[in-house]
């Protein structure tokens, strides 16, 4: 690690000393008007700037002599002049396309008007400023194709991504990331911090995804950090302060008397004497002000940019605290990054890259019981106390000062476990990559990277001696339990490039490139467990015994071959082929290697001569097919794999594994078929995609004969489709020199239907709990027995039993498959409005999805009857059903509530939420800089300011119970609301000084 970073620190060094060309320049419109904020970039590099408030950029170019400068702006056609021999460049632009900006499209970049693949961009700009620590719930509503939902709201939680739908079903749905070129484990990327980015690119279609080949058929993030702006130095600092409160639950508790009323009622209560009555009502809590509060948080960011004439840099560092909405629930994250690129000489380049990030959070059970807060506080009675009181109302104090808690009816004090039985995580993530990149002669480079990631994970449980907890699972001899679990991550990877560009005539070219790349993980982990500890002394040596203990170590390794190629002819037509062939370690001999293959094309209507003297800037037709691969979760799925036990205390060894050596990768083959336009000296710009992709092959857990001693192996058995339409449209309203405004559309639908799997019948969903797979049906369809309504007479639930005849007693036998109600969202999107006015601008951002259905677990537990009724119910539960002709939703007290899991608590997940809202303030350019200060902004930023739905609680459902999945990361979400901690309101404000 060390010779690593020296290693990295000398490339930074070698990168000051070395020579380059800095040119200077304005940009201005044909008016003269200086244009801010221009990009200005090294053509086929990553290398760039953005124009000051004069017009004017700094830029140190390495290879001026073949170098091309790139100059795009917001409805001006793109510019391009080679530097050769001059230091001053100006450039004149007209107003034109606006999709002419240069995007990173996978080992290479291209103009946006010549990529001829699906792909959505989000400026970096969109992600500052927003009260979310993780940059994947910051993509929510930005991009189409990209169905962004939260996990849970607990500080610092990562959100699931999927791109265009679910691509597996035991396979990988993540998308792979790739950060500055590299691809990197998820970790990694929650480890960014959002100031750094410059650009996020999505790759979504098989076109676009095949260059990265096994790892990409669940899409692609491309995530491009800042570079420095050479002699354009500058210090920015940002700071912002806020706070957050839970969303609305949807809920109203009963009161204490209410609660005692119904108690009753249901027969789990005596009726009570006046002076038993008022005994219990004299005390109380109120569990949700004893265990949420309003969570507080703080971000610095320190940011550096600059260099001489020898080299550039950019630099940042940066803090995140935010303090939970639940007691004990905290969360840290400090971050550092230095990128640097310069010249070695004339034809030799090297640029670096190092990312540093530690993550703290104290950490909540997330279970469905009340060692959960989020569970405690809908379970508690209003009447019952957090400590046993005396005659005078004040806590009994034990003999060893300590207060003490009351159990409460659920034999439990989750008050008293969260200060007695803290549970912390500690993440730590290292990265960087070298590149060096070579121009020996004109139109060639060759490009050599590597990277480096660490991440290790450290997780401390401890239940305090003599808690409750230790009460029930501790040994009263040995009293304290203490689990120390954690993994640690090495990743290498290797990549070599070569690109030529051949000007084939006036009017076309070809441009090519070929590479290898080769990719080397280490997964290592370890838990260890004792009990008997001295007090507070929670390390493993203070232990009276270890208990328990393992370790454990995971390789796997990637080898691949790539090319492409692009065919031009003018700025009217683009063909590119794309080829790559991966080995891996993670398959069965037999198919070790898997080939993956793309071609598209796209050609620009608007120069056809009909065309011409319209309005129309741009109308570009789009078309692709190509596949791309996933592999299995599992290092050694195909392995015949032996395990080590201890038996008559000797090692003993058997087989847990069967090997299946013909095991393949999953392969995604699509189509997409698009539409760039770009209309009235593009104010008017979108696009619009329509696409069929179909994931052959997937794997799954295939039913052996039990005469294998084996109930299952992962086999190739399935197929799946995903189909849909994406549009994306945006309109500048109004463009004047002090007034603008900005409207933003971004739509997507997709269905996934399930086209094969190994058996007939429905069969339960990796992830799932009461959704099915069934071959020709939508994926993750409900089986439930559907409900009716409650009998006025009697006051029974009637339900509809398997012959479609009323019941009012079910069974598990009589659900059905609800095959237009599934968890999968079939719509996403968002609005955004921006406008400005001198130094004033305001940004909205709208967030919807709809066309899924959710299972609200909690409403069905708050609304439990008598079988409930020792624990706290809904205000709802009281409207009850007593008397003959009583119409209500509500049954009577002592009908048994879902004998069988039903329609009743299934409902639609469909909403529209306000989910950010910024509004900032530019102090005058001439009034700050007086103080020698290039800017000074001032903010407020608020998110999930305001939700619209018909669902019970909170909409924006991830994963139902942490502890109740075999991985958060990888399970399905929206399916089955519970008590996850809850997606959190935020208020902030702060300032930015640039100096």
């Amino acid at each position: 690690m060390k010779k690593l970073l020296s290693l990295m620190m000398s490339f930074f060094l070698v990168g000051y000393i070395s020579a380059q060309r800095n040119v200077t320049g304005v940009v201005t419109d044909q008016s003269g008007e200086s244009l801010i904020g221009a990009n200005v970039t090294v053509k086929g590099t990553t290398l760039g700037t953005i124009t000051d408030i004069d017009g004017r950029f700094d830029l140190n170019v390495p290879n001026p002599e073949s170098d091309v400068l790139v100059v795009s702006y917001t409805g001006f056609a793109t510019m391009e002049m080679a530097v050769g021999d001059k230091s001053t460049i100006d450039f004149i632009m007209s107003e034109g396309e606006l999709l002419n900006e240069i995007v990173f499209t996978g080992y290479s970049s291209s103009k946006k008007s010549e990529i001829t693949e699906a792909i959505s961009t989000v400026r970096g700009e969109e992600l500052t400023l927003v009260p979310i620590a993780s940059v994947d719930n910051l993509l929510q509503g930005k991009s189409t194709g990209v169905e962004v939902t939260a996990i849970n709201g607990k500080p610092g939680q990562q959100g699931y991504i999927r791109v265009r739908g679910l691509t597996s079903i035991t396979g990988n749905n993540e998308p792979l990331y790739v950060i500055d070129g590299l691809p990197m484990p998820s970790t990694a990327y929650a480890a960014l911090n959002p100031n750094d980015i410059a650009e996020i690119s999505v790759l979504k279609d098989a076109a676009a995804t095949a260059i990265y080949g096994a790892r990409a058929s669940a899409g692609v993030v491309l995530v491009t950090t800042k570079t420095g702006d050479s002699k354009n130095s500058f210090m920015e600092y940002t700071v912002q302060v806020g706070s957050k409160t839970a969303l609305d639950d949807g809920f109203d508790l009963m009161s204490a008397e209410q609660k005692l009323d119904y108690e009753i009622a249901a027969g789990v209560r005596a009726e009570l004497t006046p002076e038993d009555r008022a005994a219990l009502l004299e005390y109380g809590t109120d569990w949700e002000d004893q265990l949420l509060r309003n969570g507080q948080l703080i971000s610095h960011n320190l940011a550096f940019s600059g260099g001489n004439q020898d080299g550039g840099y950019y630099a940042s560092l940066s803090r995140y605290d935010e303090q939970g909405i639940s007691l004990g629930s905290d969360f840290d994250r400090t971050t550092a990054k230095i990128n640097g690129n310069y010249n070695v000489t004339d034809w030799v380049n090297v640029s670096s890259s190092l990312n540093l990030s530690r993550r703290n959070d104290t950490e909540l059970r997330d279970r469905y019981n009340v060692q959960s807060p989020f569970v405690a506080l809908y379970r508690y009675n209003p009447y019952e106390t957090v400590f046993n009181l005396d005659e005078n109302g004040d806590p009994i104090v034990n003999a060893d000062g300590t207060q003490d808690y009351n159990f409460t009816h659920q034999g439990f004090n989750i008050v008293e476990a969260i200060e007695n039985n803290p549970e912390s995580r500690r993440y730590s993530d290292i990265f960087g990559n070298i590149a060096v990149r070579l121009t020996p002669i004109d139109n060639f480079t060759f490009t050599s990277q590597g990277s480096y990631t660490y991440n290790t994970f450290r997780n401390e449980y401890f239940i305090q001696p003599g808690s409750i907890l230790d009460f029930y699972v501790g040994d009263t001899a040995a009293p304290g339990i203490k689990r120390d679990s954690g993994n640690d991550r090495d990743r290498y990877n290797w990549i070599n490039t070569a690109e030529y560009d051949l000007k084939v005539s006036d009017e076309s070219s070809v441009e090519l490139l070929a590479g290898t790349e080769f990719l080397k993980n280490t997964f290592e982990s370890f838990s260890l467990s004792g009990k008997g500890f001295p007090g507070s002394l929670t390390t493993q040596d203070n232990a009276a015994e270890i208990t328990d203990g393992f370790s454990t170590r995971s390789i796997f390794s990637i080898f691949s071959l790539f090319g492409k190629a692009k065919y031009n002819i003018g700025s009217r037509l683009h063909v590119t082929g794309t080829l790559r062939r991966d080995g891996s370690s993670r398959f069965g001999a037999d198919n070790r290697y898997g080939t993956f293959y793309a071609l598209s094309a796209g050609y620009d209507l608007s120069s056809l001569d009909f065309l011409e003297s319209t309005s129309v800037n741009q109308l570009k037709l789009r078309a692709s097919y190509g596949t791309s691969g996933n592999e299995p979760r599992g290092f050694y799925s195909s392995l015949g794999t032996i395990g080590f036990a201890s038996y008559g205390d000797q090692t003993a060894a058997f087989q847990n594994q069967v090997a299946n050596p013909s095991l393949k990768w999953e392969t995604k083959k699509g189509w997409n078929v698009g539409l760039d336009f770009g209309v009235w000296n593009s104010r008017l710009t979108g696009g619009l995609d329509i696409y069929n992709q179909t994931s052959t092959d997937l794997l799954f857990p295939n039913q052996l004969s039990r005469t294998t001693g084996f109930g299952s192996r992962t086999e190739n058995i399935g197929d799946l489709t995903n189909r849909g339409i994406e549009l994306e449209m945006g309109y500048a309203v109004i463009e004047s020199e002090d007034f603008t405004f900005d409207v933003g559309f971004r739509y997507s639908r997709n269905n996934t239907t399930i086209d094969k799997l190994n058996v007939d019948e429905d069969i339960a969903g990796p992830g799932s709990f009461i959704s099915r797979l069934k071959a020709g049906e939508k994926a993750y369809i409900y089986e439930l027995v559907e409900f009716v309504r409650v009998d006025s007479e009697t006051g029974d639930l009637i339900y509809l039993d398997a012959e479609g005849e009323e019941t009012s007693n079910p069974t598990a036998s009589d659900a059905k498959l609800l095959t237009d109600k599934s968890a999968l969202p079939t719509y996403s999107g968002g609005v955004n409005f921006t406008a400005g006015y001198k130094g004033l601008s305001l940004r909205t951002d709208f967030t919807f999805k709809g066309g899924n259905w959710i299972y609200n677990g909690k409403k069905a537990d708050l609304l439990n009857g008598a079988d409930g009724a020792r624990s706290q119910q809904s205000v709802e539960a009281l409207d009850y059903w007593q008397n003959a002709g009583d119409v209500t939703d509500i049954p009577r007290l002592d009908a048994q509530v879902e004998a069988s899991t039903s329609t009743r608590f299934l409902e639609k997940g469909d909403y529209v939420r306000l989910r950010n809202v910024q509004l900032s303030y530019a102090l005058p350019a001439n009034l700050v800089s007086r103080a020698k200060v290039q800017g000074v902004t001032l903010f407020l930023a608020g998110s999930n300011l305001a939700t619209w739905t018909d669902f019970t609680g909170d909409p924006e459902v991830g994963v139902s119970i942490e502890e109740s999945v075999d991985n958060v990361t990888t399970a399905l979400p929206g399916e089955y609301a519970l008590y996850s901690f809850p997606n959190t309101r935020s208020f902030t404000g702060g300032i930015t000084l640039r100096f």
